[in-house]
């Protein structure tokens, strides 16, 4: 978007300083500046505010025949002149601002019998806080496993940027945590109990910040597969061997392959 201003020495003169584009946060109000100077009386004077993108209407508003005329109904009466007319100060005030005013203001001004007009063009911004962020948690919370925390909203203007701190009063995060500013996401690696605790995502842009907590429990982890198939094994053989109660005899050799020769 762009600043734009012309004018004659010789009749209507609109000012040479303005800001080019204007950021608001939604829901406030704006003036958007447009002022002139003119050697001739007011009695003919012409403003047109108008607004592209046209929103099905370009024509915001504007004075003509000593009446403010054509005030868009897109607006909703949001919109109207910043100082009584007729008068050099012919800037647009917005109230309630909503993301749909976004775009580029154009002021045209006339007043005859000066030979020429002059416009003056400014952009508008409208800044949208983070919505109410959602966290969770992703992954495997138990000892040795990998967990993500993540965060997301659904809107902001322009897109947030995510930032993760512990909420139990410490001070910093844990030395294995890997954070995606972008996306929101916290990683945390190789995780122990010490990890256990409740953590604050922030979702922050230039019109604000929102926040959300979740909670992280991180749980013992399973027995080795080794010592666990050892555990199933030793199940399995009580299952189907029964130890006698009377002590075991001892064989010699000669009767113990007696006694297994008919197997």
């Amino acid at each position: 978007m762009f600043c734009h201003f012309s004018g004659n020495a010789y009749g209507l003169i609109m000012d040479s300083e303005g800001p080019g584009e204007l950021k608001v946060v939604k829901d406030s109000e704006v003036t958007l500046p447009c002022s002139f100077s003119s050697i001739s009386p007011l009695r003919n004077l012409y403003v047109l505010w108008t607004l592209v993108p046209t929103r099905g209407q370009g024509q915001v508003i504007g004075y003509m025949g000593g009446q403010v005329t054509g005030a868009s109904p897109i607006f909703g009466g949001r919109v109207g002149f910043a100082e009584s007319m007729p008068g050099h100060e012919a800037s647009l005030h917005i109230v309630g601002v909503v993301p749909r005013d976004a775009g580029t203001y154009t002021c045209l001004v006339n007043n005859y019998p000066d030979p020429t007009g002059g416009t003056t063009t400014i952009g508008l911004r409208v800044l949208i806080p983070p919505s109410l962020p959602t966290c969770g948690v992703q992954g495997h919370a138990e000892v040795g496993g990998q967990v993500n925390l993540t965060c997301s909203t659904e809107g902001g203007e322009p897109p947030p940027s995510y930032s993760w701190i512990p909420h139990d009063g410490a001070p910093r995060l844990p030395s294995n945590a890997a954070l995606n500013p972008r996306m929101g996401t916290l990683a945390l690696r190789n995780v122990t109990s010490a990890e256990s605790g409740a953590y604050m995502c922030s979702a922050r842009n230039s019109a604000g910040v929102t926040t959300c907590l979740v909670n992280l429990d991180i749980i013992p982890g399973n027995p080795a597969p080794a010592l666990f198939l050892f555990y199933m094994t030793l199940e399995y053989l009580s299952a189907i061997v029964r130890l006698p109660s009377q002590p075991i005899k001892c064989f010699s050799e000669t009767s113990f392959w007696k006694v297994n020769s008919y197997f």
